[in-house]
Formats: structure tokens, sequence, C-alpha cells
């Protein structure tokens, strides 16, 4: 990177505001501590932001001549795609001594205990934030943790200098790591194995696992989960304890008809923070840990405690009040679900300015299959439509570069489903290793050779569940 010049002891708040803009980071005004208990947060709607880099006129609308908030020294970054997706490993040194500690003993092993030269700030509160931008393929998520390491990626916000904390201590660059001089770095494969690592900890939920509270799960660091996770865990419980006092006697089959009911009014009321049209809400959410996986988790973990903390929470009287939903529940945290995060009944519908902000499409095969979409291979009986299906769903699961020329963008699982023929599909597979001197015996390709009516409703959720399962075996998600 090229350095900018700048000099923070001169800059007022629009000069600050400019400098992000300049560096491609999605700079919006934020509340004073003054102003709300929730403060670290925009003070403007800022959902419709998440996408991609605001317009020039909304910008000068905040921090131009006559911006309304060019005087404003509270600012924040809106993290992911709108700021190149640039996210945030945020530190509280200050009071988790852990934190650091795990972030050192990164840094020890993999980079001979040298801080990565990337833009790194103090926070008012005494914390430090590295600043990183996510490498093609990963998503970075945002996620909490209780030993004190939150990360602030896709749908994520976080406060920025020169704005003022609560504590009357200004938000500041440390020196000689500051994003005008060194920039902002893609973060090395280690730094995101580690916090993959470290969220898949934290998000999981152990089977039969009793909590002081039936209520609420608990992560494996032992704290309360909240946000959506804490909404999903509330409903869950509510709906279990209900059908106890309904029936008390154990369920055969875990409630499944129940549970996706539970899941249809969980899915209704939470919204995905990854911003990716045309994607299904319950797609997005898998991908940040807050899907179907989670839930069916969660929901078997309350089944489990049937005839314990389920039989007990059951012989008190059922409360008044019903559950509150995500719009209903406000928590001082710097990143927060709003009303505008609530998903309403209708579907998602741009104007010409947000269709020409939808992102570029993203190739599975260059020039032949756009990666997350729908595609039809079609044509007459025997012209071998189920040849190339085959083909191209074994290179991709075999990591192969090209499939006849055209690059493979992305590789990984694939679930083949073949209601017919199947017989058969063996043979194509040892003629595919012949050809091209592969063994695909370990391959994470995937047969379902039942047949699947996907105007049934029981078939796609069964569909849905086998899928998972897949998800679990491969610890990934299938490509294709």
């Amino acid at each position: 990177m090229t350095s900018i010049l700048f000099d923070p002891d001169f800059a007022g708040p629009a000069d600050w505001a400019a400098l992000y803009r300049q560096l491609g980071l999605q700079v919006v005004p934020a509340k004073m501590p003054r102003e709300d208990k929730a403060w670290k947060r925009p003070i403007i709607k800022w959902r419709e932001y998440e996408g991609s880099l605001t317009d020039d006129a909304t910008y000068a609308g905040w921090y131009g001549p006559q911006g309304e908030f060019r005087n404003r020294e509270n600012m924040g970054l809106i993290t992911g795609a709108a700021s190149g997706n640039v996210w945030v490993l945020d530190i509280d040194s200050h009071n988790h001594p852990q934190a650091m500690k795990w972030l050192q003993a990164l840094i020890d092993e993999w980079n001979d205990g040298i801080p990565l030269r990337t833009a790194t700030q103090r926070t008012g509160g005494g914390g430090v934030q590295i600043f990183f931008s996510a490498p093609d393929g990963w998503v970075p998520p945002t996620n909490k943790t209780s030993m004190g390491i939150d990360i602030r990626g896709a749908g994520g916000f976080a406060m920025l200098p020169p704005s003022m904390h609560e504590s009357g201590v200004n938000y500041a660059w440390i020196k000689s790591y500051e994003p005008w001089l060194v920039g902002i770095m893609e973060a090395p494969s280690w730094i995101i194995e580690a916090v993959d690592e470290l969220l898949s900890q934290f998000t999981k939920v152990e089977r039969g696992e009793r909590t002081e509270s039936p209520a609420q799960a608990v992560d494996s660091f032992g704290q309360i989960v909240d946000g959506r996770e804490d909404y999903m865990t509330r409903l869950i419980w509510g709906r279990v304890v209900s059908l106890y006092r309904e029936c008390p006697f154990d369920p055969l089959d875990g409630h499944q008809l129940e549970m996706r009911e539970a899941w249809k009014l969980y899915d209704s009321n939470v919204k995905s923070r990854l911003f990716e049209p045309g994607t299904p809400n319950h797609v997005r959410l898998e991908r940040e840990g807050r899907g179907p996986s989670l839930f069916a988790q969660k929901w078997d973990q309350a089944i489990s405690q049937w005839n314990t903390k389920v039989k007990e929470a059951a012989a008190l009287p059922a409360p008044e009040k019903k559950l509150e939903s995500p719009q209903e529940r406000q928590q001082d945290e710097d990143v927060d679900l709003s009303p505008e995060d609530i998903m309403e009944d209708v579907f998602e519908w741009l104007d010409v300015m947000g269709i020409k902000n939808l992102p570029d499409p993203e190739w599975l095969i260059a020039k032949i299959i756009i990666a997350r979409s729908l595609g039809f291979i079609y044509g007459t009986p025997g012209a071998g439509k189920s040849f190339i299906a085959l083909g191209i769903a074994l290179c991709i699961a075999a990591g192969m570069k090209d499939w006849w020329g055209r690059e493979i963008k992305h590789t990984g699982p694939v679930i083949y489903i073949s209601s017919e023929g199947v017989s058969d599909i063996k043979f194509r597979i040892r003629a595919w290793e012949t050809a091209l001197n592969i063994n695909a015996d370990e391959l994470p390709f995937f047969l379902i050779h039942q047949t699947i009516d996907f105007m049934k409703e029981e078939d796609t959720n069964k569909l849905l569940r086998t899928i998972n399962k897949v998800v679990q075996t491969t610890g990934e998600m299938p490509v294709f």
C-alpha cells in the first residue's frame, strides 16, 4: 500500500471521515455516550449501507461542506462487504488478560512473536482492535465470546478514532500501526483458522448439558449467548415446556413436526447479517451458525431434558407474557439487533439503484455456473446430460483446477441427487477415475438415490436434515 498523507493532530471529524472513505471503508456517523446508554452504534439507520460503499451524494450529506454530521466526533465502521470485506478482531485486553494471551500465543507460534503490520487501534475502554481484510471464500462472521475476544464481520459495527468513549478517552490508532501508514492486511490463514476454531467452541452446546437456568443455554465458556441465538434458545425452551404441559409423555419422535413449526417462527423473526440478495434467509443464517443446524441441536438438547428440567419448568405456572421477539429486546452491546433487522413477511424488492449495487456474479466454474445459483442442463434423452453433471460434480469434489479448460473457482463437498439410473453410476465413476487417473474413494462426493418430491414439505425438510448431516460429517458446507 502507498502511504496516505494525513496529520491527525490537525484533523477535524470531516477530515477523519474523508480518510476512511479514501481507504475504502464505510464510515458512518455514530452516537455520543451522552445520547444513549447503548451508544456504540450508528446514529442513522444503517442496515441499507451494509452491501456496498455509499454513493458520493449520501456521503456528502453526512460529511460534506454542508454535511449534517461533519462536526460530529463519534463515527464508526460498518464491517464486511460495504468496506471491502474488512473485519475487526476485538481483544478486550483490559478486562480479560486471557484474550491477549490467546492472541500472543498465535503470534509467537506463527509470526515469530512479531505483531502483524496492519491497522490497529486502542479503544476508549482500553482494549485493542486489529483490522484485517477477509480472503476470498471466507465470510467474516460477527460474534462474541466470554473470554474477551469478539469478531466484527458481516453486518458488524466498530467505533473509529477520534470517537469519544464514555470513559472520556478517545479511540486512537496505535503509533506506527495507523491505517494511512500500514494499510489493512489480508488475514493470514492461521488467523482465520484460529478464529473459526474459537467460534466453533463458543457456539458449541453439549447435549444434555445442565444449566443454572433451563430457559437459557450457555456456550462452552459458560456465558449465556445473547442476540439471535438467545432468542432461538428461549423460543425453543418455551415451546418444549409448553409441549410437556400439553402431553407429558416422553415423545418418541422428538416432536419433529413441532420443531419445524418453531423454526418457521424463528426464521420469520430474525434476519441474517450477510448481504446477499437472492440468497434465502435460512441459508445465510446457516452460514452464520444461526440456522437450522444449530436450531435442531438446541431442540435435541431441550428434549433430552424432558424428564428433568423440562418437567420441573412445566410444573410452574405458565407465564402470561408472550416470548419476547428480538425487536422487544435492547442490549448495551456494540452490535445489536434493531427493528430494521427483523424480516418482514414480504419478498425483498430492489429499485434500479439497488439492482446496480448488487455484487457481481461469483463463478463456481468460470463463465458456466454461478455460485449459489440454480441452473439447468437440458437436452434430448441420451445426449449425455448425466455424464456432464457427474463429471462437473466429481471435478469440484476432487479439488481440480479446471473442468475442460474452464477454471473451477470453488471446490469442496458435493451432494448429488439421482432417483433413476443409480445402478450404473459406479461404472461412470470408474470411467472418470480411469480417464483422469484419480482415485475417487475419499472424495467428499455424496449420492442421495431416493426419490424426492420437492412439492412435499416433509421431503424437503428431510433433504435439509440430510444436508445438515453431511455438513456435520465433513465439517464443510457443500459448494455444489
